[in-house]
């Protein structure tokens, strides 16, 4: 029996342009779904279990995310969550908070916790307020409401070992300037851990641990073109500033298993095609288009 590649699909679409609008990601959605309902009935199609949103939902779905195990998938749109078992197709409602949108999802390693990100919208001030949350997978309640300070979240990622949960998403400082703040949390305790304030000034886009947690990566777009940089997750300093040629943007960051490289991609201005580059931990750079 062959696994449903369709959820795959979705996850590419909507995770490798972080910068869409709501109404482009939902035609990317309904884009998705003509093109492998139209998947031939052979021997990649044999064994798919058919998968249907909520028709209580009224909006498109934004993020989805596997569990570890692969047994379950989770889908965030402005309804809340729902964790879909794929080998059933039974779905259950996670009523997020995130009313704005639910951007991001992501499971713990060990599979026992699913985190979503997003905003809530208030109509009287016109403003958002980030949201962050915890969820128990196996008896669907909340664990916890982490107490961001950002006004949204669009991206989040737990370390190797769960213990710590990373976010990012504009905030204002003291001095009420609007600055790009990634969070680490402590997960058992829902705590903070450290606040840091990426020079990614126009949005971060992406953040990822490396595999032995103790770094983190964080990729986006500042004034001056696309920021890649690293940081220690002990005392919350800069390790690192790669040159990124990406200059409109680092879309997404990922760790090779080893640690040893640090991959980015984006969009190069100069020559609007996009790009792709691996970098060694020490700074040097093999880039692909």
């Amino acid at each position: 029996m062959q696994t449903d590649i369709r959820p795959t699909y979705a996850a590419c679409l909507l995770t490798c342009f972080p910068k869409i609008s709501a109404p482009l990601r939902a035609m990317l959605v309904v884009l998705m779904v003509v093109m492998v309902s139209a998947m031939p009935t052979g021997s990649m199609a044999q064994g798919m279990l058919p998968l249907k949103w909520s028709s209580g939902h009224v909006t498109p779905p934004n993020c989805v995310a596997y569990s570890p195990d692969g047994k379950l998938l989770a889908v965030g749109d402005s309804s809340g969550v729902q964790v879909i078992n794929l080998a059933t197709g039974a779905t259950v409602y996670l009523p997020s908070t995130a009313t704005y949108g639910v951007a991001a999802l992501a499971f713990s390693p060990n599979g026992k916790t699913l985190a979503d990100a997003g905003a809530t919208y208030d109509p009287f001030n016109g403003l958002t307020a980030g949201v962050l949350e915890l969820w128990d997978v196996s008896t669907s309640n909340l664990i916890a409401l982490l107490s961001t300070s950002a006004t949204y979240l669009n991206a989040i990622a737990f370390s190797s070992d769960g213990s710590t949960l990373a976010d990012s998403g504009p905030s204002y400082n003291d001095l009420d300037n609007l600055v790009m703040e990634i969070e680490l949390w402590d997960v058992s305790t829902a705590n903070l851990l450290q606040d840091l304030y990426s020079s990614a000034n126009d949005g971060v886009f992406s953040v990822a641990f490396s595999p032995d947690g103790k770094t983190l990566a964080d990729g986006g777009l500042s004034t001056s073109g696309g920021v890649l940089e690293t940081w220690s997750v002990a005392t919350g300093s800069v390790v690192q500033s790669y040159k990124t040629v990406a200059n409109k943007g680092d879309n997404s960051v990922a760790f090779s298993p080893d640690g040893s490289l640090l991959a980015d991609c984006g969009n190069d201005f100069v020559t609007s095609t996009g790009t792709i580059t691996a970098y060694s931990r020490c700074g040097t750079s093999q880039p692909g288009n």
